[in-house]
């Protein structure tokens, strides 16, 4: 039996380079820059970023700023940007079962959770938390996988 796949999902923010830049790089913010960095040692190279204007983005894809955000769309656009979004992962990975972890705010959740397809979970790590606690939960999860990381070093000798 096979390992549970996990893709991280990380929000877009509105803080961003003032020039085009791989969609990794581009936003600045804390808790963005967080979002990724949990992500990525939770779900290894299967990480992307959610942007409102790009829909689902690879961290290598350049993108040129923008401002966009989620809240500004009707329902009815929210709704489509979620089901291209799902349809892409679907197409991206094409397995049975996954596990989103989905590091941002509740319209991207809100557009996504309802297509989810049949075997597939999404877990909301940073639930219920306003911005302030979202942070510090990132800085405590960063802190305890870099604690686990040396652990795993030191045993391998």
């Amino acid at each position: 039996m096979s390992a549970l796949l996990r893709i991280g999902l990380v929000g877009c923010g509105k803080a961003k380079l003032a020039h085009a830049a791989p969609a990794g790089e581009l936003y600045t913010g804390g808790l963005f820059r967080g979002a990724l960095q949990v992500a990525t040692a939770r779900c290894g190279p299967n990480v992307m970023v959610l942007s409102a204007k790009h829909g689902l983005v690879p961290l290598d894809v350049c993108l040129e700023p923008y401002e966009l955000s989620l809240l500004r769309l009707s329902r009815a656009e929210r709704e489509v940007w979620g089901e291209l979004v799902m349809n892409e992962l679907e197409w991206r990975f094409e397995v049975p079962v996954a596990e989103l972890l989905v590091f941002a705010g509740v319209p991207y959740i809100d557009a996504l959770r309802p297509r989810l397809p049949e075997g597939w979970s999404l877990v909301e790590p940073l639930a219920g938390l306003q911005i302030g606690e979202r942070l510090a939960w990132l800085a405590q999860e960063r802190t305890a996988l870099a604690a686990g990381s040396r652990a795993e070093e030191a045993a391998r000798g």
